[in-house]
């Protein structure tokens, strides 16, 4: 259906093979770059701040918007954990450079600004605030001691772009950042030496969590556990709200991939050689890395984000006209989630919660009582879970046809009373 709804014309083999030869000549060059890091040895103690690693933009291909080199924070382990990894992709929506819909926002927007240049990047950063990646024991207690690297998100691409050539004098790298942080990894001696891996992120993070996951998969030891863990990042197909003039997901993953000749999962863009570009959404690419890499989906089941912003139903209060059209939103994502769901090594938290992004944080909102620090956890260490023993934490409250507002934990301030009387 979607493939059928958002082709216009079989996409050209040029194309794919552009982006086939884009990845492979990068990935051939990404081992030069010149970044440069480095851990206390055993028994020191870590610095408490996460230190900037700045490429070499032309050298790696690795660029900003703006062209300027991007990079990575990262935060040495310590301990038996030094060499288990957590890198978590900064999220900030998306961009097309020369956009060419007017609901898209055009790259130009972020030139100047740190979600579009690394010219103002700090050399150093706490990183608080993100339990998952705090080296707070309190707040972080199973992951505090890992190693951590940070990517700002400065290439609006959802971390997918290959494209080498500047478009309207603007880049769009994503992917090409990814390489480099594990060509920069792999320089410093550590990539050889990872024992476990997760990659995860927020938003447009999420996305690219999943979007690069089977090029992690494939440059980290085969012997290393790798995990996924996309937060708020399981953006659906459906078609917009009418009179919207919204451009549906489909269709802005067509024209990110022809922009930014993005990187794709390699298994999906084969078995999809005419809609390659689908393979950016999580719920068509997971067939292809569900089952060989563990996966924990965190996606509140009525995104705020998708639903008011990419899918265009009027922010605010929800009118009883509207009803039909978010409920059914709530049931399409249950839908998507079926795979997963259905897949005995994964994970889900998916609270009924009117938000964007589900807080990893030990308060709500909560989902049967857990918090997604507490789910996950359990999920990834295997520990015993009495309200969810598969780790399928789908919100308890939630049915097609029920409340939706159902789940008091929320803090979301959406007014859900028309759809619920």
């Amino acid at each position: 259906f979607l493939a059928k709804m958002m082709m216009k014309r079989p996409v050209l083999p040029v194309l794919v093979l552009v982006l086939v030869l884009s990845y492979v000549s990068f990935a051939l060059c990404a081992g030069g770059a010149a970044a440069t890091m480095q851990c206390p040895n055993p028994g020191q103690t870590p610095s408490t701040q996460f230190q900037l690693v700045r490429f070499d933009g032309a050298e790696t291909g690795a660029r900003c918007i703006d062209g300027t080199g991007a990079g990575f924070y990262y935060h040495c382990g310590s301990g038996s954990d030094a060499d288990k990894w957590i890198i978590w992709l900064v999220g900030g929506g998306y961009c097309i450079a020369s956009s060419p819909r007017p609901d898209i926002q055009d790259c130009r927007a972020r030139v100047g600004t740190a979600q579009g240049s690394s010219a103002h990047w700090a050399n150093t950063t706490n990183q608080g605030g993100n339990p998952l990646i705090s080296n707070n024991q309190t707040l972080n207690p199973d992951f505090y001691a890992w190693s951590k690297i940070v990517i700002p998100y400065c290439s609006g691409d959802l971390y997918s772009g290959t494209n080498n050539q500047s478009v309207s004098g603007m880049y769009q790298n994503g992917h090409n950042i990814i390489a480099a942080t594990f060509a920069t990894l792999k320089n410093a001696g550590f990539l050889a030496r990872i024992k476990e891996l997760i990659l995860s992120g927020g938003s447009a993070g999420g996305f690219g969590a999943h979007i690069n996951i089977d090029y992690v998969r494939r440059v980290v030891p085969s012997s290393a556990p790798v995990s996924v863990l996309p937060n708020a990042g399981w953006f659906i197909n459906v078609e917009p709200y009418p009179g919207s003039g919204k451009t549906p997901v489909a269709e802005v993953a067509l024209l990110l991939y022809k922009s930014s000749l993005s990187y794709a999962n390699v298994e999906c863009a084969k078995a999809n050689v005419a809609t390659p570009w689908l393979c950016l959404t999580g719920n068509v690419s997971y067939p292809y890395w569900g089952k060989t890499v563990r996966t924990f989906i965190a996606e509140n089941i009525y995104d705020i984000d998708q639903i008011f912003a990419q899918d265009g139903v009027p922010a605010g209060k929800i009118t009883a006209k509207e009803c039909p059209y978010v409920r059914n939103f709530g049931v399409t994502m249950i839908s998507t989630l079926d795979d997963v769901i259905k897949t005995p090594q994964a994970g889900i938290y998916a609270p009924a919660c009117f938000l964007h992004g589900v807080d990893t944080a030990e308060r709500v909102p909560g989902v049967g009582g857990y918090s997604l620090q507490t789910m996950f956890s359990d999920w990834y260490f295997s520990r015993p879970n009495t309200a969810f023993p598969t780790y399928k934490a789908v919100d308890p409250c939630w049915s097609a046809q029920g409340k939706l507002s159902c789940n008091p934990t929320c803090h979301s301030q959406v007014d859900t009373s028309a759809c619920d009387a």
